[in-house]
């Protein structure tokens, strides 16, 4: 555990100037949320594909779907996205989704720990 919470601190370090939208609301994604927002992070929102999430709170923070980021992708476009999630395949189809709205690459962070 105290291994994870050092890998966060450090990407932490990396991005703590940057605003930062989490994606996936499950489980992952709340540890690695709750984590960021002890760290001190300026979360704007968490996103999520699950229709059911949408709407609700996560750590506070509203859970949207992908839709309000292209609805906002112009305010948005500088933020640095984190997804949270395990799984390789979903992290392809994220990142496939987030470039199609606009995002650059260079601004999509997979967190795996």
């Amino acid at each position: 555990k105290s291994k994870k919470v050092k890998i966060l601190k450090k990407l932490f370090i990396n991005i703590k100037s940057y605003k930062i939208i989490t994606f996936c609301a499950g489980i992952y994604g709340e540890i690695i949320l709750k984590n960021f927002i002890n760290f001190g992070s300026k979360i704007s929102c968490v996103v999520d594909n699950n229709v059911h999430y949408s709407g609700k709170k996560l750590c506070k923070i509203e859970i949207k779907n992908p839709l309000y980021l292209k609805k906002n992708f112009k305010k948005l476009s500088n933020h640095k996205l984190l997804i949270c999630n395990k799984s390789k395949v979903a992290f392809n189809k994220i990142i496939k989704q987030l470039t199609k709205i606009g995002f650059k690459r260079k601004n999509i962070i997979h967190i795996a720990i």
